[in-house]
């Protein structure tokens, strides 16, 4: 017997096959107690099973032959990966995939024979299948047409069984089908089943799972889906039957998953004019972005599939020529558009502006929503100052949710990763500091006034002169921190937002931006998913409360990846994965990007790899003279110079950084870095660069060795610290 290596069945992330999640760096709350063991290895027995040999391989399952000692018999075991730190969404996951299975009795879905858990470590076992892939079978390309529907109708009957059972499956592919020795269909890999009632669900509206190529429209747009998703996903497998190629291909996962919502697949003949017309209305039928225009059953395709097998009229439509048409130019819209232009100017303009107005509306997708002024909200949690404990809800009447000062209110459902937009409406009659925080850890703070780990702003602070906007690698630990004047206008209900959209974090307020900064890298660490907020005034309101992620973000592009190994800390891989992406799109933006993070990282990791810095330097220095990310480039080699206590070389820095973006907050940033033995000399040369340095509410200068405070004189901080200096 040749096992087939695709018997197990993948987890999200799980590496086995390619999956999308926004939040794959992150996945979700760890267990309590969370152990880290190695994995078994063959030979080992656990429970009944001696495990033979390893079959799969994935980031968090794995799966073994092994061998039942009991009724002398070899299946196929997967366990859920124990040598790394697994959260309880993950088991959560791995339990839902074997209970979505064990439910199933059909010839055509692999069936699950046990569920166990031994020492901790959780398993269940299936049926080895002698046999290959889908994917594999259909490399023969000799195989006929009707060889393949069979195959297709298999599947459909397959998965009509599991619908009528409450389980959908969610990620058709024919990489999760094998085909046995009999030459019958098994359907595999229920890792992102969910049942219809809801009651083994995990996935929240917005969130996107699934293979992009594979999946359909209302799984990319992170909508609810049903039966007619998986009827989708048999259409994308019986298009690569009869074509060779999925449905929709891109260079990158973005460009996929857009042409899966927005573009219309083409039709199989324009390929092979060999095959059958009956099978591609049966096909594009199947992949009708409307659900309700598709098969409204697996069952039904099934049964279309029997009559083409049989010789009979199949039900499904062929698309003709006008139809062809309509389509073609649907496709085409723009281009169309811009010739429209060339002869109504006006009209065609107005037409443009409000489909781009459209479009950006849309780019968000609303998560929550609430209106103080009728009630208390659902869905929200209070804390204390310092975050140690929680504390009563705040009242809530006609005139908003009245704020208790310094206390916390946290959204207690939504979680987001990356991308998001948080807008609120307060009133504050005296207005002094409203600190909202996204991406971030709710975790206990050594003293009230910290913020957590996390992205954070802060409107109207210091009693309503600035704004702000920090980016905090730990609590109190700011890493970036930009500085205005506040834009608060009058006295009436004001309009907040904070927004994280790719590389760039910004506030506005009353429609316009306040302040903003760019930072080419994510944050590092765990559950930085949670959005939180307070104020230090005694009278604020908050009126209304909107959170937005993004559906389709455009930076989701050949860098997400990197950006992922950054978040999860693993800087080494993660500046292997930018290099690599570097030589894949030479000389784009693309390039630039990817190399300026590669530098970031390699600066910002423990190890600190000097030598490879310097290489990536040399290579942006050639290929991007002139790079977008020139100034914060310059920063990053004062701060680096900085923290090896080289501050000679970082002050040397310093005219250019200014040269470069007049508006560079990096003398502050040094300010607030460490920096022992520096001398009185250096000291004074750094205040000269703080009197260039505009917005500055807060300066620091103990320690400093100075005797006076000249330079500063055009800076109006509020406040100033200069203990441990000599100032006549």
């Amino acid at each position: 017997m040749v096992p087939c290596a695709t018997q197990g069945i993948r987890l999200p992330g799980d590496g086995m096959s390619t999956h999308l999640h926004d939040d794959a760096p992150q996945r979700g709350t760890p267990p309590a107690g969370p152990v880290q063991r190695g994995l078994p290895q063959p030979g080992e027995v656990l429970g009944r099973y001696r495990l033979l040999r390893k079959i799969a391989n994935g980031n968090m399952g794995v799966v073994y032959e092994a061998e039942d000692i009991e009724l002398q018999r070899n299946v196929a075991l997967k366990i859920l990966r124990n040598d790394l730190l697994v959260s309880e969404e993950d088991r959560q996951r791995f339990r839902i995939e074997s209970s979505a299975m064990a439910r199933l009795r059909h010839p055509g879905i692999v069936p699950v024979y046990e569920v166990g858990n031994h020492n901790g470590i959780e398993y269940f076992t299936m049926e080895l299948v002698d046999g290959s892939g889908f994917d594999l079978w259909l490399r023969n390309r000799n195989r006929t047409f009707r060889e393949r529907a069979l195959i297709v109708q298999q599947i459909a009957a397959a998965l009509a069984h599991a619908h009528a059972q409450g389980v959908l499956h969610r990620d058709l592919k024919p990489a999760n089908v094998l085909i046995d020795q009999s030459g019958m269909a098994r359907v595999t890999d229920f890792g992102l089943a969910r049942t219809v009632d809801g009651d083994m669900k995990l996935t929240q509206p917005g969130r996107t799972v699934g293979t992009p190529a594979y999946m359909s429209p209302e799984q990319a747009q992170g909508r609810t889906t049903d039966e007619r998703c998986d009827v989708w996903g048999v259409g994308a497998i019986l298009y690569e039957a009869l074509t060779g190629r999925s449905p929709f291909v891109g260079e990158s996962t973005y460009v996929v998953m857009t042409a899966v919502v927005h573009e219309q697949s083409t039709p199989p003949r324009r390929f092979d004019r060999t095959v059958p017309r009956e099978l591609e209305a049966i096909c594009l039928q199947c992949l009708e972005k409307d659900p309700a225009r598709r098969y409204q059953a697996a069952q039904d395709l099934a049964d279309d599939l029997g009559r083409y097998l049989a010789g009979e009229p199949v039900r499904a439509r062929h698309i003709g020529a006008l139809q062809h048409l309509a389509l073609r130019l649907r496709k085409y819209r723009m281009t169309i558009l811009a010739a429209l232009i060339a002869v109504l100017v006006a009209v065609a303009f107005l037409c443009y502006w409000q489909l781009q107005r459209r479009r950006a509306v849309a780019d968000w997708i609303p998560l929550y929503h609430a209106d103080c002024t009728t009630g208390l909200p659902a869905g929200l949690e209070f804390w204390n100052g310092d975050l140690s404990a929680q504390v009563p809800p705040w009242p809530c009447d006609a005139a908003g949710m009245h704020m208790a000062s310094v206390e916390w209110l946290w959204l207690k459902d939504i979680r987001v990763l990356g991308d998001v937009r948080v807008t609120i409406t307060v009133q504050m009659d005296h207005p002094n500091g409203l600190e909202l925080c996204i991406n971030s850890r709710l975790e206990s703070l050594p003293f009230t006034y910290y913020v957590p780990t996390g992205y954070s702003s802060q409107f109207a602070g210091y009693n309503g002169t600035v704004d702000m906007i920090s980016r905090n690698v730990a609590p109190r630990v700011t890493d970036i921190n930009t500085t205005v004047d506040s834009a608060i206008s009058g006295t009436g209900p004001q309009e907040v937002v904070i927004e994280h959209r790719g590389d760039r974090l910004e506030l506005s307020v009353n429609g316009k931006v306040s302040t903003w900064d760019e930072d080419p890298l994510p944050l590092t660490g765990h559950d930085l998913d949670r959005i939180g907020m307070r104020t230090y005034a005694n009278d604020a309101r908050l009126l209304s409360l909107t959170v937005e992620r993004l559906a389709l973000p455009e930076n989701a592009s050949p860098l997400i990846a990197g950006d992922a190994l950054v978040q999860a800390g693993d800087f080494s891989d993660a500046v292997g994965s930018y290099l690599s992406t570097a030589r894949d799109h030479p000389g784009g933006s693309i390039a630039e990007l990817a190399l300026t993070k590669a530098y970031f990282a390699t600066l910002r990791s423990p190890g600190n790899d000097h030598s490879l810095a310097a290489t990536i330097r040399r290579q942006l220095d050639l290929s991007f003279p002139d790079s977008h990310y020139h100034a914060r480039l310059l920063e990053l080699d004062a701060l680096n110079d900085w923290q090896q206590a080289d501050y000679s070389a970082a002050l040397g820095v310093l005219p250019a950084i200014f040269a470069a973006d007049p508006s560079s907050r990096c003398a502050i940033r040094l300010l607030s870095s460490s920096h022992p033995h520096l001398t009185p000399e250096q000291g004074r040369q750094l205040l000269s660069w703080l009197g260039k340095t505009t917005g500055v509410r807060e300066l620091d200068l103990s320690q400093l060795a100075l005797g006076s405070l000249d330079g500063l004189q055009a800076l109006r901080p509020r406040t100033i610290n200069c203990s441990g200096n000599q100032i006549s």
